[in-house]
């Protein structure tokens, strides 16, 4: 196994553990992520298609939610109360488009 599915077995098994996973349920994007990490070893980043691939295999971390969520700060509350607070976290999923 080359870096990227050694990486990978490891942060399957850590989600397994924790029960993040259940090896059936996910079994097929299991297998999916591990074919794309195998991929990745056997190609060179400078080869054609080689973000095509990490493009995939990152697809198949966040499908698996094995990917670190972004650390976000909470939004600014402006007021206090519940109305408030309710407001700053409906504004905190808005995004420009």
């Amino acid at each position: 196994m080359g870096a990227m599915r050694d990486s990978l077995e490891t942060s399957l098994d850590a989600a397994f553990e924790l029960g993040i996973l259940d090896e059936d349920e996910h079994a097929a994007i299991t297998e999916g992520a591990r074919a794309a990490a195998d991929a990745l070893d056997a190609s060179y980043p400078s080869e054609r298609g080689y973000a095509s691939l990490l493009s995939s295999y990152l697809n198949y971390c966040k499908a698996l939610g094995i990917v670190p969520t972004s650390r976000q700060q909470a939004p600014a509350v402006v007021g206090e109360g519940r109305l408030a607070k309710m407001r700053a976290k409906s504004r905190a999923t808005l995004r420009a488009v």
